[in-house]
């Protein structure tokens, strides 16, 4: 992910708080942020600059998500900066674990949203295609199956590596973020039930295969 960091206050230093997430820093001064998103798209964009210039950032941001810095901040003032389109209002820069908590519910709102962006109505095969944010898939002759989240994510692995074989343990890992999964050979169950979706008299279905000692 890309983070634009635009302060004018050196004293407001975050930006260790993105590099050991491993983002990548562009760093410049708040009266350049027009010039550099007419040119660029970030995720982050984290700036001190004042409450009223933050409506005008947001109409410009697109989806990026604006993390407002200050030194101290009142809960009048919190309020008003949300209101003006700001996503988080950070003290800096000392973060405490509150604070990078909700840095961290940012970065999965905005992958959550890159991921249903990329395949909303993304094309499986001739026949079916898949609308991530109605985790629905879609038939040629107006079939539609509403999958449960575990499922979906299965769905969307498995369209990343089409083609190629992917292992159990990254499946459970995608799907349940740990390396056991809630119950002995529950991801078999989850392709039966991907597998019997497809299953129509007048729809091909997209091979799932299982590759012996190896993955799908």
């Amino acid at each position: 992910m890309e983070v634009l960091v635009a302060v004018n206050d050196n004293n407001l230093n975050v930006d260790q708080a993105f590099l050991q997430r491993g983002f990548k820093l562009t760093k410049d001064k708040p009266v350049h942020i027009s010039r550099i998103l007419q040119e660029r798209s970030f995720e982050f964009i984290v700036t001190d600059q004042p409450v009223s210039a933050l409506f005008n950032l947001r109409n410009i941001a697109n989806d990026a998500a604006i993390i407002s810095l200050r030194q101290r901040w009142s809960l009048a003032e919190k309020m008003e900066a949300l209101d003006c389109g700001a996503d988080e209002c950070l003290v800096a820069p000392v973060l405490d674990a509150f604070a990078n908590a909700r840095i961290n519910s940012l970065v999965r709102r905005i992958a959550i949203q890159k991921n249903m962006n990329r395949y909303r109505g993304i094309v499986i095969n001739d026949d079916w295609s898949f609308d991530m944010r109605k985790r629905a898939l879609h038939g040629r002759d107006g079939t539609e199956h509403r999958l449960r989240k575990a499922e979906a994510r299965l769905l969307l692995v498995l369209l990343d590596y089409r083609g190629k074989i992917v292992s159990r343990q990254h499946l459970v890992r995608v799907i349940w973020y740990r390396l056991t999964p809630p119950q002995e050979r529950y991801v078999d169950h989850l392709l039966a039930k991907l597998r019997r979706c497809f299953q129509h008299d007048n729809l091909q279905a997209p091979q799932i295969m299982t590759v012996h000692g190896k993955g799908y």
